[in-house]
């Protein structure tokens, strides 16, 4: 026999609307969970503690407050389907440890389930740990939704990984369209997914606003923050550590700072963690400042790309006073406009440089070779460390600044 706990279930103003109960349950799939929550009344607070067995739960009620207590424990029996889908708006989720099935799914299809399927508006999820993520562990599809203080062990088979699987998400936040489209991560540790943040439209091409700050992201396969769309989204103050490629956004006007993007690994076969960088696609007007990029060279990233994915101008981005230290004989630190159309108005400013590469070849690169129509960028203030033979900056016809920067060469 399992022992299940089910505490009152509770008004906004505090009155018992039912005595406070407890349960004992057969072992196997549990039913008590999932008739309280798909009954529950709008306003109620829920209090759960034990261990549960559960297929899909749907919760429907808006204004509810479910807490899992510190003993709660919830098993997904079908790693396949959603674990806890909530349609409500101004759900709370708070604490808990929900186990998902060891065996990943990573396939190139849209997402249709998660341990946590949120579709509700302004709903948050607080201090829940996820051990085992399927296919994504927190489920994302609407508005002004919150995830703080979770904790997300995806556990992704490393020798599943080709580096074609990229449809495993720690979470996955899928925009609606409209005002007031946002989403807010938090303090929150997220591990051993492919995707550790996914930020993309499967068809509504809305234009959303991730806050992705204070996180620590470690071993991500393929990407740390992942977004595919949106406008503004600030990345800010997290740490990734042997993430491949931590940082890619696509679009405009976005704010990446004060992240560190460390790798110590060494190239394996199988494993791509230690190629970081920060890379930004079809994106004009960002703020790329403060960042520290330590880790390989190769495999194609670049330590700050910001580039034309799609052949689009490039303009009034920013990169400044970040700390970019790489080993290995890849391609340039910092790269803007290789296949952009255009490059106009960017600026290059007081960043750090440190490269070993021996084998020659370019530094820092601004547009493309002889390029006429890149004009208005500046490069200046930057300090240059590597050796000799790899002491190449170029920079398109008339940009500032070639020779306002420091060069040590060893």
């Amino acid at each position: 026999m399992a022992g299940i706990g089910l505490g009152a279930i509770l008004t906004t103003d505090g009155s018992a609307a039912g005595a406070k109960t407890s349960a004992s349950v057969p072992a196997g799939p549990d039913t008590s969970l999932k008739d309280v929550l798909e009954n529950v009344q709008p306003g109620s607070i829920v209090e759960v503690s034990g261990h549960h067995k559960i297929r899909t739960v749907v919760l429907r009620s808006s204004d509810v407050d479910i807490k899992f207590l510190r003993d709660a424990r919830i098993e997904l029996l079908d790693p396949a389907a959603d674990g806890l889908l909530v349609l409500g708006d101004r759900v709370r989720i708070t604490g808990g440890v929900f186990t998902g099935e060891s065996t990943a799914d990573g396939s190139n299809s849209p997402w249709k389930s998660a341990v946590i399927h949120i579709l509700g508006h302004e709903c948050q999820v607080s201090g829940v740990r996820i051990v085992g993520v399927p296919r994504v562990g927190i489920g994302i599809r609407g508005k002004a939704a919150v995830v703080q203080g979770c904790e997300i062990e995806g556990a992704y088979p490393i020798h599943l990984w080709s580096g074609v699987e990229t449809g495993h998400f720690g979470i996955a936040w899928d925009p609606p369209a409209g005002l007031g489209t946002t989403l807010s991560v938090f303090d929150c540790r997220i591990s051993t997914c492919v995707q550790g943040i996914f930020v993309g439209n499967f068809g509504t091409e809305a234009d959303g606003r991730a806050v992705v700050r204070d996180n620590c992201f470690q071993g991500c396969l393929n990407h740390g923050v992942y977004g595919v769309s949106g406008t503004g989204h600030v990345v800010e103050r997290n740490h990734f550590m042997d993430c491949q490629v931590p940082i890619v956004l696509t679009g405009n006007r976005h704010n990446v700072s004060y992240n560190s993007l460390v790798s110590l690994l060494l190239e394996r076969s199988g494993d791509s963690r230690g190629y970081t960088g920060i890379d930004m696609r079809d994106s004009s007007f960002s703020v790329i400042q403060d960042n520290l990029v330590l880790g390989l060279s190769g495999r194609g990233n670049v330590g700050i790309s910001v580039d034309g994915l799609h052949g689009r101008t490039i303009q009034g981005n920013v990169v400044r006073r970040n700390v970019v230290v790489m080993s290995g004989d890849g391609l340039p630190l910092i790269r803007l406009g290789a296949k952009a159309d255009q490059v106009l108005n960017n600026s290059i400013t007081s960043n750090s440089v440190i490269s070993t590469k021996r084998s020659g070849g370019t530094l820092v690169s601004i547009g493309r070779a002889g390029q006429p129509v890149d004009a208005g960028n500046s490069f200046k203030g930057n300090s240059i460390v590597a050796p000799r033979a790899a002491m190449t900056v170029k920079l398109p016809r008339g940009s500032e600044g070639r020779e306002a920067n420091t060069y040590t060469a060893f």
